[in-house]
């Protein structure tokens, strides 16, 4: 059955390719996993810069995950986090493939051989100094985003190319390749602004779309006042807790307390504020993280700061090179306003230890960063019957702001809360979710009732723990190989 499927599918995008030509564009199949028969991947042929066709052009990878059924009932196509991360990492539930293809492009910058890498970024995302959030990192940041665009324009790359319309550009033409006359779209966080603008410009090709870990226009900045109020949320279920009602009345002030405080260094590893505060508010996105930061905060009130200063180590291993940055600024800054002076604004004028230090990390990079954005009317109202899924908890894509920004522009739009709950990875895979995706696209959605999920303040392996761990199997090598030196140095006097 599954030998029939494969060349069935394959006949059929070898005659949409040939269909296609005169518009350069090229899917071609291949077998790229012998343990799942469903999964078929291509290439997608796209122009480098939809708007300035020229010889340039990209090959983008395609995954589609075959229905499983006789008859599949459609396409779902699958839009992921970022910017500056892969669209090819999600594998589709069973509950999902049983009735639709579910199909992966790749995205331009990130997905393919042109990828927009800035070495530049992830050595200048390491600071200057003792404080990744100085007025000298904000400057080696800024330099190393103009040199990065200097050394990807002088490589050929048209850095115009690479936005958030020419990604829906792309997902158009995969549509239009493989046969797809309706699809319906499935989206985590900023997929999920990619999602609005798609159904903005080409409603017609939409049925319906599950958003989960809503993004609204503007959303790529964050403000010292959201950041507060979904720590005023956290504090709620804080103040409900036993163990953490007991330790603080207001884990905001008490996490602002911690930062003023913070020592230059806990027993031999050193503490960067600036890397904390920015940490912090990473870890903040999901719950099982975002526990931890708690837990070692609030260590940290009672004087123990080995957890903080993890945080401070874990930066350096994780946050410069967690995402493709060239991508990231190509498409993040699409909600960058030159009037605006960023870092001044969150950093210098921050009313709190805390402030917004993503934003003021990031956002004046603006300043340096070439690609022209495109002039998107997102006021636009949206027919399409959407579902989004969003938790409580969320600090990535708070829900109020869904509720105040994008809930009045949905008419046929269902907003669903899941309390306790943080971002995208958070709700994405829970099994009642899974089996509510192919009901809502097939019009039989009847609700989602969410039971409150449990944040956990007393953990027992928390992160000063870890640290301590650490530091102690550290110490424990060190006085192995002292020991074993002087050992080796004794046999060889003899």
């Amino acid at each position: 059955m599954w030998s029939f499927k494969i060349i069935y599918t394959s006949i059929l995008l070898l005659c949409c390719c040939a269909a296609l030509q005169s518009q350069q564009l090229d899917i071609s199949d291949e077998r790229c996993d012998a343990e799942r028969p469903n999964l078929v991947c291509g290439k997608l042929i796209v122009p480098q810069n939809w708007n300035s066709p020229s010889d340039k052009k990209l090959e983008l990878p395609v995954r589609i995950f075959k229905s499983m059924a006789d008859s599949s009932l459609g396409a779902v196509f699958w839009f992921s986090g970022g910017p500056g991360q892969t669209n090819l990492s999600y594998n589709p539930p069973a509950e999902l493939t049983s009735f639709y293809d579910v199909v992966e492009v790749g995205y331009r910058g990130v997905d393919g051989k042109i990828k927009l890498n800035c070495e530049e970024m992830e050595k200048a995302l390491k600071g200057v100094g003792k404080n990744l959030l100085s007025q000298k990192s904000q400057k080696g940041l800024l330099e190393a985003a103009q040199q990065c665009a200097i050394r990807l324009k002088a490589s050929g790359i048209d850095l115009d190319g690479f936005t958030i319309e020419q990604t829906i550009k792309d997902m158009e033409a995969a549509r239009e390749a493989l046969g797809y006359e309706k699809i319906n779209l499935l989206a985590g966080s900023y997929g999920t602004r990619v999602s609005q603008i798609y159904m903005q410009e080409h409603p017609s090709v939409i049925s319906r779309a599950i958003l989960v870990g809503t993004g609204v226009p503007g959303g790529f900045v964050w403000t010292e006042a959201e950041f507060k109020k979904q720590l005023d949320e956290l504090n709620i279920l804080c103040q409900a807790d036993p163990y953490c009602s007991q330790k603080t009345s207001d884990l905001a002030g008490t996490m602002n307390t911690v930062l003023d405080n913070a020592p230059g260094h806990w027993l031999l590893l050193g503490i960067d504020v600036g890397k904390v505060r920015t940490a912090t508010f990473g870890m903040l996105y999901h719950v099982e993280t975002a526990q931890q930061v708690v837990d070692a905060y609030l260590m940290a009130a009672d004087g123990d700061y080995s957890g903080i200063a993890l945080i401070s180590l874990a930066y350096n291993f994780t946050f410069p090179k967690m995402m493709v940055w060239g991508d990231f600024l190509a498409k993040g800054l699409i909600d960058y306003n030159p009037d605006v002076d960023y870092f001044n604004e969150m950093e210098e004028e921050k009313k709190t230890a805390l402030g917004s230090p993503l934003s003021a990390l990031i956002m004046d990079t603006g300043k340096e960063w070439p690609t022209k954005q495109p002039d998107f009317n997102e006021d636009r109202v949206i027919q399409t019957p959407v579902l989004l899924l969003n938790g409580t908890l969320d600090f990535s894509t708070p829900t109020h702001n869904i509720e105040e920004k994008l809930m009045p522009k949905l008419p046929n739009g269902q907003l669903v809360k899941f309390r306790g709950l943080g971002h995208v990875a958070d709700i994405l895979y829970r099994k009642d979710v899974k089996q509510s995706m192919p009901q809502f696209y097939r019009g039989e959605f009847t609700g989602l009732r969410p039971e409150p999920s449990v944040f956990n303040f007393n953990i027992r392996n928390g992160l000063p723990k870890m640290a301590k761990i650490g530091l102690g199997i550290v110490l424990v090598l060190i006085i192995c190989i002292a020991f074993g030196s002087y050992r080796l140095l004794r046999y060889l006097r003899r």
